[in-house]
């Protein structure tokens, strides 16, 4: 700790927050987990006592090494510690470090390739670290984590080509660039755009829906059965004439006294007074007698079917 605190602390630039030490899972602890945004795992580290990784070369240069390869075979124990961790956290970089030496390599992989055939990124010593601080830096440091530079490191170690940069071309220089002033119009062509772009969201707003609506195959499909379906209820409706007060009663009675299904469809304008006549219809004309009281005034609400005139 007295030696990773400070370089991630003091050098790379990690805030406290970021950093997690000893966070339990379900193969153990992990020495160092770094966050990012809303604590998402970035790397694993796995710390181990100094001097008790002795990479089998005698180079003072960072290099390239194969995970599976001779050189990094005395970290081998750490490498896989790590990358345990990493899979269990769904972090993708871990590196291995007593201090002195440091592996970064992939734990986990999306390619199709098992995470031990891959390649990292070894700085044997903090010679090699001193020598080649740029690339270690980011390889570690928090900015270039969020930006990916790690990512683009360890695919340069497994022989992935990086195409050269974009020359990029200015029409204005963009040290003039200035804040412009706010046109007075914005402020109401933004109450604009809120106030209908709030309206797509709007559940409730049926006029909109409608004018948004797209078609499909299946809606095509709804419409066509929808459509079978009205036209066999309009087949079978027979006009009722209202010029006597009592034609709906009768109606009603013979239905009941012939024990056959009657669908009635009372159609008018909203407020029109559909729902208060059904409840004064069944509460005044059909004051049956009692063996077809109750059940038959059920009957008879559930029957009627109310459509406001369109």
């Amino acid at each position: 700790m007295k030696v990773l605190d400070r370089f991630l602390f003091e050098i790379l630039e990690w805030k406290q927050e970021a950093v997690f030490t000893e966070p339990a899972t379900a193969s153990g602890y992990i020495d160092y987990l770094l966050t990012i945004g809303e604590r998402r795992g970035a790397m694993v580290i796995e710390a181990k006592r100094l001097g008790v990784l002795q990479p089998a070369t005698k180079g003072a240069e960072v290099m390239y090494v194969a995970l599976s390869g001779p050189v990094v075979k005395p970290l081998l124990p750490g490498i896989k510690q790590a990358m345990t961790y990493a899979m269990e956290n769904g972090v993708a970089v871990a590196a291995v470090t007593d201090g002195n030496t440091w592996l970064f390599f992939r734990a986990s992989r999306t390619d199709g390739k098992p995470p031990m055939s891959g390649k990292g990124v070894l700085f044997p010593n903090l010679d090699a670290v001193t020598n080649n601080f740029a690339k270690f830096a980011e390889l570690l440091n928090v900015g270039a984590i969020v930006n990916r530079h790690h990512l683009a490191h360890l695919n340069v170690a497994e022989g992935l080509v990086i195409s050269d940069a974009e020359q990029q071309f200015y029409v204005l220089n963009p040290g003039d660039a200035r804040m412009r002033l706010r046109d007075p119009l914005a402020s109401d062509a933004a109450l604009l755009f809120a106030q209908f772009f709030s309206r797509l969201s709007n559940e409730k707003d049926r006029e909109m829906l409608r004018d948004c609506f797209v078609e499909t195959g299946e809606s095509r499909k709804a419409d066509f059965e929808l459509e079978k379906i009205i036209q066999r209820v309009v087949n079978t409706i027979t006009p009722l004439e209202t010029g006597q007060g009592s034609a709906l009663q009768v109606e009603l009675e013979r239905a009941m006294t012939t024990r056959r299904s009657e669908t009635v469809l009372l159609i008018g304008n909203k407020g029109a007074g559909k729902s208060t006549f059904i409840d004064r219809f069944l509460s005044r004309a059909c004051r049956c007698d009692c063996a077809r009281s109750v059940s038959s005034r059920a009957s008879i609400s559930k029957a009627i079917t109310v459509i406001p005139k369109q």
